[in-house]
């Protein structure tokens, strides 16, 4: 629960870089103790979609939205995805950053993060549903 709280309340710049800061601490001591054996690092899994789910539609925790996205008690679906993204994007950033100055070369490994994604292909042949496969891939995937 730490994490989407960390996230979510990151509005103040001092609590914002505490939570990354704790993320990349995290992230050193899975490079430290695992660097022997694992060699594909990801530091985040879909944190696209759990941002959707946890501040959009408010259906994962910490459950905020707002109308017209959900019905929840608290939360702010124009805001607080942005925040939640943007606090996860730079923890991402900051957990590469060390990989790369100091475990990399050692451990000749990867890393990287995965967002989720989705295919969409024209129903028909024509420019009308072709345009629309463009739209929808820019709006699911391209953020």
């Amino acid at each position: 629960m730490r994490q989407f709280l960390c996230y979510t309340y990151a509005k103040s710049s001092s609590f914002g870089y505490s939570c990354r800061e704790d993320f990349v601490y995290f992230a050193e001591i899975c490079f430290k103790s695992f660097g022997d054996r694992i060699t594909n690092w990801i530091t985040m899994n879909e944190p696209n979609l759990l941002v959707d789910m946890s501040y959009i539609r408010g259906w994962y925790p910490p459950a905020h939205c707002s109308p017209p996205f959900g019905n929840c008690s608290a939360g702010n679906s124009d805001i607080e995805p942005l925040i939640a993204m943007h606090n996860m994007i730079l923890g991402h950033a900051k957990a590469v950053k060390l990989y790369r100055e100091l475990f990399q070369l050692k451990q000749g490994g990867s890393i990287g993060i995965v967002g989720f994604t989705e295919y969409f292909e024209p129903l028909r042949d024509n420019e009308f549903d072709r345009q629309a496969v463009s739209r929808a891939l820019a709006f699911t995937n391209a953020w």
